[in-house]
């Protein structure tokens, strides 16, 4: 069995797992990296795009901000 350390911050939200640090945009709860991903989110805070080392992709969310599809921006249209 594989035991998982978690810290948190002051607002009671994940800071590390297993000594990797959680950011957060401002005093929002849901994180927008973790050291190996990064989420953009526009004034609102709902998700924009999404980063995974080099490889980026724009998200679209439902009404309620849930992260419902991820679109290769090549691929898109202009």
């Amino acid at each position: 069995m594989r035991l998982v350390g978690y810290t948190y911050d002051g607002l009671d939200r994940i800071a590390t797992r297993n000594a990797v640090s959680f950011a957060y945009s401002g005093l929002g709860v849901d994180p927008i990296s973790d050291g190996t991903w990064l989420t953009t989110q526009d004034p609102t805070g709902n998700p924009v795009a999404t980063k995974a080392g080099v490889t980026g992709a724009w998200t679209v969310a439902d009404r309620h901000g849930d992260l419902t599809a991820l679109l290769n921006p090549a691929f898109g249209r202009g």
